[in-house]
């Protein structure tokens, strides 16, 4: 049976589980290009989810891969999983200047890839 066979249960659950994603999406403070992503994509996926109360739509692969797509954007939990800040040196004995961002360990590229394939000779 399909979810729309049910008895409405799991319906309402999802409905909670949205609203209350709307609420951690739409709070105050710094509005990351993120969050724009996350809002338009939890439109998206409630214009799709009406559009199922009438058509049989996810039945489509396509469209399920896109709802599920959109469901994974709307439900991530973007704060957490922001990058950590660049660590700056002290400055001390080592004569480093106070401020300056440390770089990473130097990687070496192998002759062999060094040159361009795609210039012209």
């Amino acid at each position: 049976t399909s979810w729309k066979d049910s008895d409405g249960g799991h319906r309402w659950q999802l409905g909670l589980f949205y609203v209350a994603q709307w609420r951690k999406v739409w709070r105050r403070g710094n509005w990351t290009s993120f969050r724009f992503v996350q809002v338009g994509s939890g439109i998206a996926l409630l214009l799709l989810m009406l559009h199922t109360l009438v058509d049989f739509n996810l039945q489509i692969p396509a469209n399920a891969v896109f709802a599920s797509f959109l469901t994974a954007l709307f439900f991530h939990r973007a704060g957490e999983d922001a990058a950590p800040p660049l660590r700056r040196n002290k400055g001390g004995s080592d004569g480093t200047q106070t401020g300056q961002p440390t770089t990473p360990l130097a990687y070496t590229i192998p002759p062999e890839n060094q040159i361009n394939p795609f210039t012209l000779p």
